[in-house]
């Protein structure tokens, strides 16, 4: 892809971004329902815009990754068909994922603010799902992890984070929609 094609690519995901916020906003204000579906929709293609911008995927490490996210698919479907082993092959993959991208962080030469902060929502990101799984896996239901508003607003506000400081960076240093 041409610097331009990724310009153009930014902001057609950063106008999505931006209409998905207007309809949970809707959503929340005017039909008083969750705003959910639509922030969750915008806060892949945040990761989505990130990913594509970042120096990640231009790594050793990102074929890695993939195959996490392909084992962590793998096993969700052994788990809806009740195999064995569906769990320990899912736990397995967030631990790649996350043992992955920790290793990238480390080995990068130049590490700038948001590369921390990045890692930070990945470790976020992957602990608040990885502990709940864990915690129903071994019946530890008297543990509440799992609809924790503090802990999903934690996850969430550094995710936000990361983007907005992502945006900022990309228009201050004019990379992100090609000016």
């Amino acid at each position: 892809m041409t610097r331009n094609s990724f310009a153009m690519l930014n902001r057609i995901l950063l106008a999505a971004i931006a209409l998905l916020f207007v309809f949970a906003i809707v959503r929340m204000f005017l039909l008083h329902t969750e705003p959910e579906p639509w922030l969750s929709a915008a806060e892949v293609i945040a990761v989505i815009i990130m990913m594509i911008n970042g120096t990640f995927m231009k790594t050793k490490y990102y074929p890695v990754a993939v195959g996490a996210i392909s084992l962590f698919g793998l096993g969700a479907i052994m788990k809806i068909l009740h195999l064995p082993i569906a769990d320990q092959i899912i736990i397995a993959a967030f631990l790649l994922l996350i043992g992955t991208y920790i290793v990238h962080f480390f080995t990068k030469k130049s590490r700038v603010v948001l590369d921390s902060i990045k890692l930070i929502f990945v470790v976020a990101f992957i602990v608040s799902r990885l502990v709940p799984y864990l915690l129903r896996l071994f019946h530890l239901h008297w543990v509440v992890l799992e609809d924790n508003p503090a802990l999903y607003l934690a996850v969430e506000s550094t995710l936000w984070l990361a983007f907005g400081y992502f945006v900022f960076d990309g228009l201050k240093r004019k990379t992100l929609l090609g000016n």
